[in-house]
């Protein structure tokens, strides 16, 4: 199920890039991207700290 919720997470930024990149705002996209992968591996470091 988690995997489904990243994959669709990661979909839907791509379509919004697609739409938004022909207005010049397709950096928009991207920073979300990069502010969710950035939040999706800081929540993996945290549960791979816990389980050592």
């Amino acid at each position: 199920m988690k995997i489904a919720i990243h994959f669709i997470v990661i979909l839907l930024c791509l379509i919004l890039t697609y739409f938004t990149y022909d207005k010049q705002l397709g950096a928009v996209s991207f920073l979300l991207l990069a502010i969710y992968l950035f939040a999706y591996g800081y929540y993996r470091l945290r549960l791979e700290k816990k389980k050592n």
